[in-house]
């Protein structure tokens, strides 16, 4: 489907890394970084083109339902990567509220200039029977609204403060305008409030790989950067203007044979009580430990 070079920059990092709430930007790509090499990529099909109108070029709205990232070694400023973007498996099951459903993998895979593996980022779309607009708008229930003092906040929400961290406090339209410039996702749902409306939604919303990457930053603070293995996650609901969520990571050691990890169980949860991310990720404590 795809290749072609990616130029890792630290000045990219670090506007990307500020997207996500990181206050001073690590040495090393963050989690979710690797998204930005479609900033690169010829034909992405979510920047607009110079000499067509948006409804000409947009592609179809669908659901990002899962993502997950497999790290064979970080990503460093000046790093040259080629990427290779292909099509993975294929599936279709039936959904409660959403008729038939479709899945399909879309695979990004980074390689250093010896051709060793440094990334591979499997994406999963879902098209369903419903517009994307209807379920979508059905997640809402007041989240467009700025968040009341802590006191109107769910219990649910409160509990995962308690067991993890708030990542983003009342999310800004600027906030998610600074992901979609450094992530290259440039689709006007997430900008474009006129755009939004008329297609009939309640409000621009937030790209699901802003949420993702705010998770990615608790990982992080939880464990450590350079031995993160595995992060992968489902989105579970849409995020909006105004909203706040803190990420609950439950921390399980595991070792067997000559192996010792740390495995995460990770919930977002908004101010509402509601699940809109959920996942794992994996990270290797030996080599934390030398």
């Amino acid at each position: 489907m795809a290749d072609f070079l990616f130029p890792v920059e630290a000045g990219h990092m670090a506007v990307f890394d500020r997207a996500i709430g990181y206050l001073d930007g690590p040495t090393i790509a963050s989690p979710t970084f690797c998204t930005a090499a479609d900033q690169f990529d010829p034909e992405f099909n979510r920047r607009p083109h110079p000499l067509r109108e948006w409804p000409a070029s947009l592609p179809p709205t669908r659901f990002h339902a899962e993502q997950r990232f497999d790290y064979f070694r970080r990503i460093l400023p000046g790093d040259l990567l080629r990427v290779r973007r292909f099509q993975g498996a294929t599936w279709t099951k039936e959904g409660v509220n959403a008729g038939r459903l479709e899945f399909v993998e879309e695979v990004t895979e980074c390689r250093d200039d010896q051709d060793r593996l440094v990334m591979r980022a499997t994406w999963v779309d879902m098209w369903t029977q419903r517009s994307h607009s209807s379920l979508v708008s059905g997640q809402v229930d007041g989240s467009l609204e700025p968040h009341g003092p802590a006191s109107e906040r769910s219990d649910r929400f409160e509990k995962a403060c308690a067991r993890g961290r708030i990542v983003v406090d009342n999310l800004s339209r600027t906030q998610i305008v600074m992901y979609v410039g450094a992530a290259g996702d440039y689709h006007p749902l997430h900008h474009d409030e006129e755009y939004a409306l008329s297609r009939g939604y309640p409000s621009v919303f937030a790209p699901g790989m802003l949420t993702m990457g705010l998770v990615g930053r608790a990982v992080t603070e939880s464990v450590g950067l350079e031995n993160l293995r595995h992060f992968e996650g489902r989105f579970r609901a849409q995020v909006w203007p105004g909203d706040s969520l803190a990420v609950a990571a439950d921390v399980a050691p595991w070792h067997e044979g000559e192996v010792e990890e740390i495995r995460l169980a990770l919930s977002a949860i908004n101010q509402h009580g509601q699940v809109v991310f959920d996942g794992w990720a994996v990270s290797c404590t030996r080599m934390l430990e030398e």
